[in-house]
């Protein structure tokens, strides 16, 4: 080979790989700003669901009315999913059962329908779940995965015999993030990038029926009215949710009102703690008087019948100062996550006894989120703060119901006790 054609085989061979230098670079390019894009896509949305979560729940009911049973009430439900009138819990049957593989399945094939919704990790790697998109994009955000109770099944009994069976399994809290605030997720991100309708979207179009539970981790919350007697008016405490919250960030709701879970990790707490009423005592002690053990940690077992204040509670229900029922059950428009409907109605001097060392700014600490009290009724026989409360039918209330404010579930508690005052309210008499 001479040497003038080895000198144009070296640079033809030098040009090439120069110019698969520059195609590889352009590519690492495009692909460094395809993330960079979803980054902010991803955080934009997030911010978006804070602001809007109001918007998005009007829009969503709107656009789901086929499913909305009861035209008053803001949550999708069936038939007999809210009652003819409030139930005792004794007429509320809780079951638990292991998880089918099916339904164990469908946990991994919804998540993989939702990758496009989020960026990769900081350090390239795919993000499989939207709590991990979460915890590594919006700092803010205070959450913590702990063992839940999943939904699997709802039965409801005939008109002559009301009773309601609710069949749950075990997850966790982070398993309901990833397949039900994800639909939230998906709803922010279209209307705010897209303009597109809420009730749309890939991931809630696969998904098709919210009734459908056992194909998502469908984890309800338990939401409680609660009510405080006096010989004027009853009066109610509202929760204003803070903005570092992980979901349903800045709006109000009905306190208190938190994920049905047991109270530790400990797999051999998980039956007996399978109880609505157990589940919103360990609420009150947490979001009214700031007791840390309510949120199982360090290990400790509550004993409900002797362990202070839990005990306090099932004295005043054994009295009969202290009354709970149950109004119903419906899914959230905007993310389907299953809500139970409870409220729960005090006398006022056991109310003021057990909450006389309330707090305000303790409910979800972290958050920044605050309860709603009223004025500061110090003084009397009791010793320690009592909190009037807001009035139970005055025109502040009302706005309590605007869905703009207010999250549907804590919307629906309010028109049910509304609707069913003359049967609630005269049974503490």
């Amino acid at each position: 080979m001479n040497t003038g054609l080895a000198i144009s085989i070296a640079a033809l061979g030098l040009s090439l790989v120069g110019v698969i230098i520059a195609v590889m670079n352009q590519a690492a390019a495009r692909r460094k700003r395809r993330d960079e894009q979803a980054r902010k896509n991803f955080i934009e949305a997030r911010e978006y669901l804070k602001i809007n979560r109001g918007a998005l729940a009007e829009a969503a009911i709107d656009a789901q009315s086929e499913f909305q049973w009861d035209a008053h009430v803001p949550l999708l439900t069936r038939p007999g999913w809210i009652p003819s009138q409030p139930l005792s819990l004794d007429e509320v049957s809780v079951q638990l059962r292991e998880p089918s593989q099916e339904e164990v399945a469908a946990l991994v094939q919804g998540r993989s329908r939702l990758l496009d919704y989020w960026p990769q990790g900081c350090d390239g790697r795919r993000l499989s779940r939207y709590s991990q998109a979460i915890i590594e994009y919006d700092k803010s955000a205070r959450m913590e995965d702990r063992p839940s109770y999943r939904l699997i099944g709802v039965h409801v009994g005939s008109i002559s015999s009301p009773r309601y069976e609710l069949t749950l399994t075990e997850a966790s809290y982070f398993d309901g993030v990833d397949t039900g605030e994800s639909l939230a997720h998906e709803t922010a991100f279209r209307k705010f990038s897209e303009h597109e309708a809420p009730a749309g979207g890939p991931y809630r179009s696969w998904l098709a029926d919210p009734f459908r539970l056992g194909i998502r981790a469908a984890m309800p919350g338990i939401n409680t009215l609660t009510i405080r007697l006096s010989k004027g008016q009853p009066s109610i405490y509202m929760h204003k949710r803070g903005f570092n919250a992980g979901v349903s960030m800045g709006v109000l709701h009905v306190a208190p009102a938190g994920e049905f879970q047991p109270q530790t990790a400990d797999p051999t707490i998980w039956a007996s703690d399978l109880s609505i009423l157990k589940n919103i005592i360990r609420e009150y002690a947490e979001e009214f008087l700031g007791v840390d053990e309510a949120t199982g940690s360090g290990g400790i077992t509550i004993d409900y019948q002797k362990d202070h204040p839990y005990s306090e509670f099932f004295r005043a229900i054994h009295s009969g100062k202290m009354k709970v029922f149950y109004l119903g059950m419906g899914l959230d428009p905007v993310s389907w996550k299953p809500e139970i409907l409870t409220a729960c109605v005090f006398e006022q001097g056991t109310f003021d006894r057990i909450f006389r060392d309330m707090v305000t700014d303790k409910i979800d600490e972290g958050t920044g989120g605050i309860l709603l009290v009223g004025k500061d009724r110090s003084g009397g026989r009791i010793s320690g703060r009592r909190f009037g409360g807001l009035p139970l039918y005055a025109e502040s209330t009302k706005a309590f119901s605007d869905l703009k404010k207010t999250l549907p579930a804590g919307v629906a508690c309010l028109e049910l006790v509304r609707r069913w005052e003359s049967v609630i309210l005269p049974r503490m008499k």
